[in-house]
């Protein structure tokens, strides 16, 4: 098996052994000591766990290569290069989903306001109700239901029955601000 250290590991290693000017040596001396290792390192006691895991693995090699420092330099922008560009790409996919997002709520609320100066203010129900008694004179709830099934012939004749006996004459006079009374034949009317 055929291992490569960095230089920095193999120094650590060889300080740990002893040699207290390990970072002055050379690639090459470096190199030269470590197919020593066996030799060197016998009956050392090695307490840091990841330089006897190193020294395991040196030894278990059948060669082993220094890393320059210059080649870790060169494998450690590539990896960061690469890792710029995974960021860079990312953030721009983001960006211009925010983008789209923008432009599509932009667009949904520009169609929301052209409806709205497009659309014709309707006329409900109750309005018409009022609209009815304004109009009629004195009025039945019955004639009030007649003409409203003519205006709102969609609407359910059951529903707008309850709507007329909840809204005349008491909920109408209150809520519009409109004195709408009874005469003595049971028809409303706007006094």
């Amino acid at each position: 098996m055929k291992l490569a250290i960095k230089k920095e590991r193999a120094i650590k290693l060889f300080k740990v052994l002893g040699f207290k000017t390990a970072d002055t040596w050379s690639d090459t001396q470096l190199q030269k000591k470590i197919k020593n290792l066996p030799e060197l390192a016998d009956g050392v006691d090695i307490k840091n766990p990841k330089v006897k895991k190193l020294l395991k693995k040196i030894l278990k090699a059948d060669s082993v290569r220094i890393k320059s420092d210059e080649e870790s330099k060169e494998k450690l922008e590539t990896t960061m290069s690469k890792k710029k560009k995974t960021e860079t790409s990312k953030k721009a996919k983001k960006q211009s989903k925010e983008v789209e997002t923008k432009k599509k709520e932009t667009k949904k609320k520009e169609t929301k306001k052209t409806v709205k100066k497009n659309k014709v203010k309707k006329v409900g129900v109750i309005t018409s109700i009022l609209e009815i008694i304004q109009n009629s004179g004195p009025i039945s709830k019955e004639q009030i239901l007649t003409k409203l099934i003519k205006r709102f012939p969609d609407r359910d004749e059951v529903g707008m029955t309850k709507t007329i006996s909840a809204q005349v004459p008491n909920r109408l006079s209150k809520e519009k601000k409109v004195k709408i009374q009874k005469n003595n034949k049971g028809k409303y009317f706007i006094k």
